[in-house]
């Protein structure tokens, strides 16, 4: 009796151990400035995420959703390519003519135009990504962010 109640103890432990390795990791990162009139000071959502979209001809782009916990900054951005190591770098967001071809800010409404920004990865696989972004508007006012989002493939779209 003593030998199958721990037969289940180390089945049960085995169990909770292949969930945690299922689980999918947080975003995190942090944001600072203003996008018009609008703080966008905080913690990046836990919820963030970048998914693939599978195109056509086996090309694979990325659909990134970026914001805040607060929701008051709320980023939608599709990229060219899926992140690996050979995006690494810094890609301009005006224009937007390089990796980065979509970047839409949702909220805060009525944001103004982005005159300036860059977005930069400093690490990148199909499973994660990390980097910042900074962006400068036509209002003179600034934002910054930090960040490290985890994919969620459950919304990866297929041919």
């Amino acid at each position: 009796m003593l030998r199958s109640a721990r037969i289940l103890t180390l089945i049960a432990a085995l169990g909770l151990s292949a969930c945690d390795l299922l689980e999918q990791p947080d975003a995190s990162g942090r944001c600072q400035g203003m996008v018009g009139q609008t703080s966008v000071d905080g913690e990046l959502a836990a919820d963030s995420e970048f998914h693939r979209d599978d195109g056509h001809f086996g090309s694979e782009a990325t659909f990134l959703n970026l914001s805040t916990a607060s929701g008051a900054l709320r980023i939608y951005a599709h990229l060219e390519d899926m992140p690996s190591e050979a995006t690494v770098g810094t890609h301009p967001l005006v224009p937007l003519n390089g990796l980065v071809d979509t970047w839409q800010i949702s909220q805060p409404m009525g944001a103004p135009a982005l005159s300036a920004g860059s977005f930069t990865l400093t690490a990148a696989d199909r499973e994660l990504i990390a980097g910042s972004f900074e962006m400068d508007f036509a209002d003179g006012s600034k934002a910054s962010c930090e960040f490290s989002v985890p994919r969620d493939m459950s919304l990866d779209t297929d041919d």
